[in-house]
């Protein structure tokens, strides 16, 4: 059973805006890797390399899909739980169904942005093998960064999986917005 968390209002006015910011990254993320998908041979989505510990495209496209499907799924009950995902292998294998899954994701996020809100969640993900699992509380905006942070973060290991495959990727796919910012300022 899990206990319900609440959330203390804010004094903060930013926590009465919508978080279109936050969406807008992660569309632009998500867009990203779409463009990609849509240009690899299927074969290169599928292969696993090795030296990445087995990974594909495909398996870390359906990584970050299954962490958005979490927060869609808990949105409706305001429980976000990252433990519980669904696998599809069918993604990891199928570039054109994790295309669909990708345009899916990113309209429930563009439509996601219009409503003026941002909901208390309790949010579930095992951090240790030994842990007994204790909600935490958290927000919509905040799952939103932890998502787009997440997303770079596998968006660079996918740009290391297509070099080592023979595809040079140009632009900033895999680079995280401070290290951009950084780079920019040097």
């Amino acid at each position: 059973m899990i206990t319900a968390i609440s959330c203390s209002t804010s004094n903060d006015p930013d926590s009465q805006l919508s978080p279109v910011i936050e969406i807008d990254a992660s569309v632009v993320c998500l867009a990203s890797l779409a463009g990609l998908i849509d240009s690899l041979p299927p074969q290169d989505y599928r292969q696993a390399v090795p030296i990445c510990f087995n990974g594909s495209v495909g398996a870390h496209t359906r990584h970050i899909l299954d962490h958005y499907s979490s927060l869609v799924q808990g949105l409706s009950d305001r429980h976000v739980d990252y433990d519980d995902r669904a696998r599809l292998a069918v993604i990891e294998s199928c570039p054109k169904t994790a295309a669909l899954k990708l345009a899916d994701l990113t309209g429930f996020l563009t439509q996601l942005g219009r409503r003026q809100l941002d909901p208390c969640l309790t949010v579930t993900a095992r951090v240790d093998l030994l842990e007994s699992v204790r909600p935490v509380r958290s927000s919509l905006r905040r799952e939103l960064r932890y998502l787009h942070a997440h997303t770079v973060h596998h968006l660079a290991i996918v740009r290391i999986i297509c070099g080592l495959l023979g595809h040079e990727l140009s632009g900033d796919l895999g680079f995280a917005p401070s290290t951009l910012r950084q780079r920019s300022h040097s």
